[in-house]
């Protein structure tokens, strides 16, 4: 992580400590009910009763920059900007944190950077709890109906947002074979043994031929046009179904990295199926694929999923590996679960499958199955059998 003005993160921190009150919101008569503060890796979060404000950190590493006044305040309207295409009266706008009496005050809602000299937050309409796509999946109740309404969101969504690919045809192969070559390598460290060691250097040589197998497939796709500037971190518990709404809004997508986002509609795909594969419900993952497939008229992406699955789950490894080392004795032992079920299921995923295969013919029915084109895609069929359960 790049040096940060101490004068910058210590305003911030100033702050995130002062948000924490009732007063501190004199235009949300919610906040009287509580004010509840959660701390990411890159922002704060108050809830309120009815509201949501998200305080950026002073904070620069990879490619995340909010070093800066100027970049927090660019970064918070382009957030706004960018996940109201799929939660468009979710995004309320953005407010200045003003200081009255040496305490900051959250003020209007606006469209723009009403202050500029003042620190702004994201004000978002606070969704209702248990209506989260995770939180329905794990208590088994969310329903095929559901999975249909968003798959068909999600293929409006990527059609509305088709971009140009104007890179080399080999470049889009490159980018998601580089990007879990070096995932794998964040989780490689000396602190992995046992099975989880055998199970990464599995993962690495599968994935190595996989992507290189599955080369001129990216290539042609994003040839054809098949890239999008998607949502970019496309998992269950930032899909909500909220009662009484005709289709589900999805927040949180990666407004900071263009290129997280600028990706094959597959991989954007791919972290909800490998989501619902990992709480135990396959049978949704391949009905959101069916659905999804009819209605952007892309089965090609049945080439493609399982490494773009695979990646997505050895994303979710990474992340609980590196919270182990700050993570309490209780929480190393989840951690360590998550992890090792991660890499497991990215290892099924790229197992080359059995010789008999299924091809898929294009089918009206939204719960068409993933084919098998050769020997490597196509192994769903046999990862984690356990499907249909939840977790």
């Amino acid at each position: 992580m790049a040096a940060v003005s101490n004068r910058e993160s210590e305003v911030v921190d100033h702050f995130a400590d002062g948000l924490c009150t009732a007063d501190a919101y004199p235009d949300d008569p919610s906040a009287r009910r509580g004010v509840e503060h959660v701390e990411t890796h890159i922002s704060h979060v108050f809830l309120t009763g009815d509201l949501v404000y998200k305080l950026r950190k002073a904070i620069r590493f990879g490619c995340l920059d909010f070093g800066t006044l100027e970049k927090r305040h660019a970064d918070c309207l382009h957030e706004v900007q960018l996940n109201r295409r799929l939660a468009p009266d979710v995004y309320l706008g953005v407010a200045p944190i003003q200081v009255e009496g040496g305490r900051p005050r959250v003020g209007e809602t606006d469209e723009f950077i009403s202050t500029p000299l003042a620190e702004h937050c994201v004000v978002m309409r606070r969704l209702a709890n248990g209506f989260d796509a995770a939180t329905l999946v794990r208590a088994g109740r969310i329903t095929e109906g559901q999975i249909d309404l968003l798959a068909d969101r999600i293929a409006r969504f990527h059609d509305d947002n088709a971009i140009v690919w104007s890179a080399s045809r080999d470049e889009q192969a490159d980018v998601a074979a580089e990007a879990m070559q070096s995932t794998i390598g964040e989780i490689d460290d000396a602190s992995l043994t046992g099975d989880d060691r055998l199970l990464l250097e599995t993962v690495r040589e599968r994935s190595a031929s996989g992507f290189e197998t599955r080369r001129g497939t990216l290539a042609s796709r994003a040839a054809s046009g098949r890239i999008v500037d998607g949502h970019g971190d496309l998992r269950l518990e930032h899909v909500w179904f909220e009662p009484g709404r005709p289709e589900p809004v999805v927040i949180d997508g990666v407004e900071f990295d263009q290129d997280s986002r600028r990706i094959d509609p597959a991989s954007d795909l791919a972290f909800l199926t490998m989501d619902l594969r990992w709480n135990l419900r396959s049978d949704l993952a391949e009905r959101l694929l069916g659905r999804y497939a009819n209605t952007a008229d892309d089965f090609g992406l049945y080439e493609v999923m399982a490494c773009f699955e695979a990646y997505h789950s050895c994303v979710r490894a990474k992340v609980a590996h590196l919270k182990r080392p700050t993570a309490s004795l209780r929480d190393r032992d989840r951690l360590d679960t998550v992890r090792h079920e991660h890499l497991e299921l990215a290892a099924e995923l790229l197992a080359p499958p059995p010789s008999s295969h299924r091809h898929l013919q294009r089918s009206a029915d939204p719960t068409a199955t993933r084919p098998s084109t050769d020997g490597w895609s196509g192994t769903v069929s046999r990862t984690h059998a356990r499907s249909g359960g939840t977790r």
